[in-house]
């Protein structure tokens, strides 16, 4: 399964990038990032591991990320794995993407979702809500945007 979003924030990718370039400063905007933290003595680079408290509806589960692919102020790739119940496994891949467009930074966000215990009118259900619904509150880019615009 796979949530996309876009947005253009008033700022150039180098400000930007200072949020999404690490997982450590994920949890000041990210909807589902809580309390991460690097595991490893040298991060911010492909390899370097994470562990986070995700939020998984209701609840949290601790979540263990390492980063994939990086192209320092444009790209990070980092694949995020749970298990909010025994033997239920949730691995997803989240991705940002900068592209400079002027004074804006338009800043994709791609998440593919990996949860076989989700069965598919569920999956269905949660594809159509996120393709044509509204969110009901601030979603992590909105917040994003929120907090570097204001700064």
């Amino acid at each position: 399964m796979q949530l996309k979003e876009t947005i253009h924030i008033d700022a150039p990718p180098h400000v930007v990038w200072e949020y999404v370039g690490s997982p450590d400063v994920w949890s000041l905007f990210h909807a589902k990032a809580r309390n991460t933290r690097s595991v490893d003595t040298q991060g911010g680079r492909i390899g370097s591991r994470y562990e986070m408290q995700l939020s998984l509806g209701s609840k949290t589960a601790p979540s263990t990320a390492e980063i994939t692919d990086l192209q320092p102020g444009r790209l990070i790739q980092v694949k995020s794995t749970a298990e909010p119940k025994p033997g239920q496994k949730v691995s997803a891949m989240l991705t940002y993407e900068l592209e400079d467009a002027g004074t804006q930074t338009k800043v994709h966000e791609r998440i593919d979702i990996d949860a076989p215990h989700i069965n598919l009118f569920f999956r269905a259900v949660i594809w159509l809500v996120s393709r044509f619904g509204t969110p009901s509150g601030e979603t992590s880019l909105m917040k994003l945007k929120r907090i570097i615009e204001e700064a």
